[in-house]
C-alpha cells in the first residue's frame, strides 16, 4: 500500500486516469422505481458524468469498459 506522504496530493494528466467499468445503460437507467430512487438520491449519474469532463478537461485518459458478454439497451 502506498504511503500518504508519498502521494501527490494534485492530481495531474501524467500520473492519473479514470476508468468507468460497468457503467451500462441498464445500470444507470432501470426501471426498478427502488433503484432510480438509490441513484437519484445520491447524483450518481451527475456525479460520473462530472468524474468524466473533469478528466477530459485535463487530458487524463478516460478508459470505459464493460462486463464481458453485458448487453446494451
Amino acid at each position: 500500500m502506498a504511503k500518504i506522504s508519498r502521494m501527490e496530493k494534485e492530481l495531474s494528466a501524467q500520473n492519473t486516469g479514470l476508468i468507468m467499468f460497468d457503467s451500462l445503460n441498464g445500470y444507470l437507467h432501470p426501471r426498478d422505481p427502488a433503484k432510480q430512487k438509490f441513484l437519484a438520491d445520491r447524483n450518481i449519474l451527475p456525479n460520473m458524468q462530472r468524474l468524466l469532463q473533469g478528466a477530459r478537461g485535463f487530458a487524463a485518459p478516460v478508459g470505459i469498459k464493460a462486463r464481458a458478454g453485458a448487453k446494451r439497451q
